[in-house]
């Protein structure tokens, strides 16, 4: 969040946005989600969504910038109820796309006087902004992947261990038999147990076995 919001800054810098959005992708729902906005004017009323859903739909299929002189009079977009609500006149708005020509977010500005106005060397501009900025959002999303899988194994390690704790620690002595167990589950928490048990004073031997349908964690458990 930290980083996307140095970006709008830099975009506020250069070019003549009222208002800018940048939206990340959730890789398992598909759905753009705000991840860090900004205002010129911060007084200004807050919008809900600050951003054309019509145009947005634009740049997902193409994968494409698109650049509008007049959002309310461009024949592209006069269907969008989002423009005429936000009051967008110009507007520019581009894709992160990853390496894999995935789409990874969006980022959208727009301006809300008639006297401000983007242009090509704008779209330019944000087009080479958002290159830079997919880039480090990918490696970003790799390192939370990383900590998340290192986090998962250790936590497996640690359910492995508990449930090796419950198996016997050394295998009885029993008149006539010869003893023998092991376990090795096919992943690192398995859904089997075993047991033995000589009752004190008796010379009778119960095996415990448990097979428990499935695998891993959800049979462990």
């Amino acid at each position: 969040r930290e980083l996307l919001q140095q970006l709008l800054d830099i975009i506020f810098d250069e070019m003549p946005a009222d208002r800018g959005t940048i939206f990340l992708r959730d890789p398992r729902s598909a759905k753009l989600w705000p991840m860090a906005s900004k205002k010129r004017n911060e007084n200004a009323p807050t919008d809900k969504i600050m951003g054309s859903k019509t145009i947005i739909k634009e740049v997902l299929e193409t994968k494409e910038g698109v650049l509008t002189r007049d959002a309310m009079e461009d024949a592209r977009f006069q269907m969008g109820l989002s423009i005429a609500q936000q009051q967008i006149h110009a507007a520019l708005c581009v894709p992160l796309v990853g390496r894999n020509e995935e789409i990874l977010g969006i980022i959208h500005l727009d301006t809300t006087r008639s006297d401000r106005v983007f242009n090509e060397d704008h779209l330019r501009l944000t087009t080479a902004i958002a290159m830079q900025a997919a880039l480090a959002v990918e490696n970003a999303i790799l390192v939370q992947e990383l900590g998340d899988k290192k986090r998962i194994e250790q936590e497996l390690t640690i359910a492995s261990n508990i449930q090796m704790q419950l198996l016997p620690k050394s295998l009885p002595k029993a008149q006539g038999v010869e003893l023998y167990g092991m376990m090795i589950p096919a992943k690192e928490v398995g859904g089997d147990y075993y047991d033995f048990v000589i009752p004190e004073g008796t010379n009778k031997l119960y095996i415990c076995i448990g097979d428990v349908s499935g695998k891993g964690v959800p049979a462990g458990l």
